[in-house]
């Protein structure tokens, strides 16, 4: 619902990106593996980030890749912790 709220004040260009990655993370929303979980939790996170900055960072920088989504590297993983 965060993401949803911060796509609607974000501009076009961001909110077309911004969809099109929240629809690839809602997708994985049935994951039942706990890593898999955590890392889209991540991705979520990262991007709720993005669309509040208006700062676009990797791997968000271009449009979501087909098939499995790349895992977030541990630096981008620590960052998001910090800053909580």
């Amino acid at each position: 619902r965060r993401i949803e709220a911060a796509l609607s004040g974000a501009p076009r260009r961001g909110r077309i990106r911004g969809d099109l990655w929240a629809q690839r993370l809602s997708a994985l929303a049935g994951v039942q593996q706990e890593e898999f979980r955590r890392d889209r939790n991540a991705h979520a996170e990262l991007l709720l980030q993005c669309l509040e900055d208006g700062r676009w960072v990797e791997p968000f920088d271009r449009s979501p890749p087909e098939g499995p989504l790349p895992m977030l590297p541990k630096h981008v993983m620590n960052s998001l912790r910090r800053r909580r």
